[in-house]
C-alpha cells in the first residue's frame, strides 16, 4: 500500500528530533541505528494535495504524449511514396507525409514561414480549391518539422474549440483531471514548457470560417482567450487559414488585432507553377508527359491563373485515377479523353459518385440550382428559398455546401456560392433537363393513369346503368319476387359495369397511343374494343337469361349480335372521345345507329329471346334497348372529360 505522507523521527535526550515528509511505497525497506527511533505516521492527502498530485500526473502525461509526437512527426516526413500509385490528388489536399509531391508554392511557402517567425499570428486566405489546405499539410508543417519545432494542424469540427486544440496535443485530454480544466493559455504554457527552450509551436487552424460562423459569444470568448495565450505564451505561433469568400468574418478580432494588415493571400498558379505541378510528381513515380499535351492543358484550364484542384483533377484521371496508373501522357490519349475540358466534366460524375448514395441527388439539385440563371451565384438564403419545394432543409443544405466545397465543386465569393468550373456547367445543364423531363413524364403518366381510372369508373357506371335499362326493355318474362329482385339485378348491372369498364379502357389506351398519321389506328383498337366488350357482355348476359334447349345454339348468334353492335359503339365512342366539340352531336348519332343494328341483328338472329318468355320484346322496345345502351354508357364516358386533344 502506498502512503501518501510518513513522519520520520528520532527522539533522545541529548539528539535532535527531525521530521521529515515524504511517500513509503510497498517494498519499503527502513534501516535505523541502535539510538534511532522512527514513527511512522499515515494520514489523508488534504485536497490541495490530491489536486497538485493530478497536476503532476497530467503534466506527466503530457510530456510524454508531446516527446513521442515530436519523434513520430519526424519520422513521418520521411519519403514513403510508393511507384505504383497516383501521385495526383482528386478532391483532396496532400497530407504532410507527401511534400514532395506538393510543386508551384516555394515562394508561398518562404513566405508564410518568414511572416510565422516574425509574428505571432498570421492569417492566410484564398480560394476554395486554391490549395490551402495542402499548403499548410504538405508546406509549411514538413519545414517547421525539420527545424525541431511542433506543428500542429486543426481542422474546425463541431467541438468546443478549446477543446479540439487541447486534443491535438493530448488525445486524452477530456480525461484528465487538470488539464482538461485550465484555460487553454495556461494549457498551451504547459505544452511549451515541454519543449526545448529555443523551440516553438505552430498552431495551424484551416476551414477557420466555420468557426467564426458561430454565435458571436463563442467567437468572443475564444479571442479573449487566444489574446491571452499570445500575451502569456510567445513561443505559441497561429496560423489562420480562411476561405477568401469569408474573409470579412476576421473583423471579429479587431480592435485589439488588425489581420487584414498583412492579409496573406494564396493566389492560384501561374503557367510556370502550373506546369511544376504537372511534371514534379510525374517526374517522382516514373510518368512521361509530352510537351504538347501539357501546353493544352495549361492553356484551357487559364494560362497564368489555373485552378490547382482543377489541375490535380485532370492530371489524376490522365495518369488513371484509381485504376492501373498511365505512365505515358501522348496527345492521343488525351483528345480521347476529351482533352481537359471532357475531363472535368467525367470528373464532376466520379466526384459525385463518391458521396452517400443519399447525398447524391442533393448534390446535383444544389449545382443544378446555381445555373439557373435566376440563382447563378446565389447567396444561403436564396438557395434555401430555391430548394425548399424539393424538400431540403436549410441544415441539410448547409452540409452539403461545405461538403461540395470541400471536393472542389463550388466556390464562394462574398458569401455567393458558384460552381468553381463553367466546364461543369453542360453536365449540370443535362441532368437538369434530364431530371425536368423525368418529372415531366412522371406527372404526365399520373394525370393519364387518373384519367384512365376515372374514364374506366365512368364506363363502369355508365354500362352497368345502360344494361339494366336494356334489360328492362327486352326480359318479358316472369317478374321476380320482390325478394329476389336484388339477386336478379346484381348480374346484370355486374355485366354491363364489365362491358363498360373494358370499352373505355380500350378506347382511352388508343386515343393517348396514337396521334398524327396513326390516328385512324384508334378507331380501328376502339372498334375492336368494341367488338369483344359487347361480344363478351351479350355472351354474359345469354348465360344468365337463356333457358331453352337451344341455348348452346344461340351462343355463337349472341356474340356474333354483341360484336357488331359493339363495333358501333367502339367507334362512336372513339369519335366522341376524340373530337368533343361534335361529341354530344355523335352520342346521338352513335345510339341512333346502334338501335338500327341491334334491332336488325335481332330480326336476324333473334339472340335475346328467351323462347320460354311469354312474348317477344315489340320492334320499338329492342330498337330503345339498342339505342338507350350506348347512350347511356358514352354520356358517362364524357361526363366532366377534359379535352384530351388540347392536353397534348
Amino acid at each position: 500500500m502506498r502512503l501518501p505522507h510518513k513522519k520520520v523521527g528520532s527522539k533522545s535526550s541529548t539528539h535532535d528530533l527531525n521530521e521529515i515528509s515524504g511517500e513509503v511505497g510497498g517494498n519499503a525497506v527502513i534501516v535505523q541505528g541502535s539510538e534511532a527511533h522512527v514513527d511512522i505516521t499515515q494520514r489523508q492527502a488534504t485536497p490541495s494535495e490530491i489536486r497538485r498530485l493530478a497536476e503532476l500526473a497530467d503534466l506527466d502525461l503530457l510530456h510524454r504524449t508531446i516527446s513521442t509526437k515530436l519523434e513520430n512527426l519526424k519520422k513521418q516526413i520521411s519519403p514513403s511514396l510508393e511507384k505504383g500509385h497516383n501521385p495526383y490528388r482528386f478532391g483532396q489536399a496532400l497530407s504532410y507525409k507527401e511534400a514532395e509531391l506538393l510543386a508551384g508554392r516555394g515562394a508561398m511557402i518562404s513566405n508564410v514561414l518568414e511572416h510565422l517567425k516574425m509574428n505571432n499570428a498570421v492569417f492566410i486566405a484564398g480560394n476554395g480549391g486554391g490549395g490551402k489546405t495542402s499548403l499548410l499539410q504538405a508546406g509549411l508543417m514538413p519545414q517547421i518539422i525539420k527545424q525541431g519545432h511542433l506543428p500542429i494542424f486543426i481542422v474546425v469540427t463541431s467541438d468546443s474549440f478549446d477543446i479540439s486544440i487541447k486534443r491535438q496535443f493530448l488525445g486524452e485530454v477530456t480525461q484528465t483531471q487538470y488539464l482538461s480544466q485550465v484555460p487553454m493559455s495556461t494549457f498551451l504554457r504547459h505544452v511549451t514548457e515541454c519543449l526545448p527552450q529555443t523551440k516553438h509551436v505552430y498552431i495551424l487552424i484551416d476551414r477557420f470560417e466555420d468557426f467564426l460562423s458561430r454565435s458571436l459569444s463563442e467567437t468572443e470568448s475564444f479571442k479573449q482567450e487566444w489574446i491571452q495565450c499570445v500575451t502569456d505564451s510567445p513561443r505559441i505561433h497561429w496560423l489562420f487559414s480562411i476561405h477568401l469568400g469569408f474573409s470579412h468574418l476576421l473583423v471579429c478580432f479587431r480592435p485589439e488585432t488588425n489581420p487584414f494588415n498583412g492579409l496573406v493571400i494564396l493566389p492560384p498558379l501561374d503557367r510556370e507553377a502550373a506546369r511544376q505541378a504537372i511534371l514534379k510528381p510525374a517526374s517522382i513515380i516514373g510518368i512521361k508527359v509530352e510537351d504538347a499535351v501539357i501546353d493544352d492543358i495549361l492553356d484551357r484550364l487559364g494560362n497564368s491563373n489555373i485552378d490547382p484542384a482543377q489541375l490535380q483533377t485532370v492530371c489524376y484521371l490522365m495518369a488513371g485515377g484509381n485504376g492501373p496508373l498511365r505512365l505515358d501522357w501522348t496527345m492521343a490519349d488525351y483528345e480521347a479523353n476529351g482533352r481537359a475540358d471532357g475531363i472535368l466534366r467525367q470528373s464532376l460524375e466520379r466526384l459525385i459518385d463518391q458521396l452517400k448514395h443519399g447525398d447524391r441527388e442533393i448534390a446535383w439539385r444544389v449545382m443544378a440550382s446555381l445555373i439557373d440563371h435566376q440563382n447563378e451565384n446565389a447567396s444561403f438564403e436564396r438557395l434555401v428559398n430555391h430548394l425548399k419545394p424539393y424538400g431540403i432543409r436549410s441544415e441539410n443544405l448547409d452540409h452539403m455546401l461545405k461538403l461540395l466545397e470541400e471536393i472542389h465543386l463550388i466556390d464562394v465569393k462574398d458569401e455567393q456560392y458558384c460552381l468553381t468550373s463553367d466546364s461543369m456547367r453542360p453536365r449540370v445543364q443535362q441532368w437538369a433537363n434530364e431530371q425536368a423531363a423525368l418529372v415531366q413524364a412522371r406527372q404526365e403518366a399520373i394525370y393519364q393513369l387518373r384519367q384512365l381510372r376515372n374514364s374506366a369508373l365512368r364506363g363502369l357506371f355508365g354500362g352497368a346503368i345502360g344494361f339494366a335499362l336494356f334489360n328492362q326493355l327486352i326480359y318479358t318474362g316472369a317478374v321476380p319476387d320482390l325478394s329476389y329482385i336484388m339477386f336478379f339485378l346484381i348480374p346484370i348491372l355486374a355485366i354491363g359495369g364489365i362491358s363498360g369498364f373494358l370499352m373505355t379502357l380500350t378506347v382511352d389506351l388508343a386515343i393517348a397511343a396514337y396521334h398524327g398519321s396513326h390516328t385512324w389506328l384508334r378507331y380501328l383498337v376502339g372498334g375492336i374494343g368494341g367488338i369483344i366488350a359487347f361480344a363478351a357482355g351479350f355472351l354474359l348476359y345469354a348465360t344468365n337469361n337463356y333457358n331453352g334447349d337451344t341455348f348452346l345454339q344461340i351462343l355463337p348468334a349472341a356474340a356474333l349480335e354483341g360484336g357488331l353492335w359493339g363495333a358501333m359503339i367502339g367507334l362512336g365512342t372513339t369519335y366522341a372521345l376524340s373530337n368533343t366539340r361534335k361529341a354530344w352531336l355523335t352520342v346521338l348519332v352513335t345510339a341512333l345507329a346502334s338501335g338500327l343494328i341491334l334491332l336488325g341483328l335481332e330480326f336476324k338472329f333473334s339472340a335475346l329471346v328467351n323462347e320460354l318468355w311469354a312474348e317477344a320484346p315489340s320492334t320499338l322496345r329492342i330498337f330503345l334497348a339498342g339505342a338507350l345502351t350506348p347512350f347511356c354508357y358514352m354520356a358517362a364516358a364524357l361526363f366532366r372529360r377534359p379535352d384530351l386533344e388540347k392536353k397534348r
